[in-house]
């Protein structure tokens, strides 16, 4: 039996198997926008 790494990020993103740190973080913060409307003053 064999297990492959799973990691979910805040319910919407899903990586799997084991990467290495700078693919990780490009792929886990890849999949999100930011809404600059929320910071601007108005």
């Amino acid at each position: 039996m064999t297990g492959v790494p799973k990691t979910v990020v805040n319910d919407q993103v899903e990586i799997l198997g084991a990467l290495p740190q700078d693919a990780f973080i490009e792929q886990a913060l890849g999949q999100f926008t930011i809404d600059n409307s929320q910071f601007t003053k108005g």
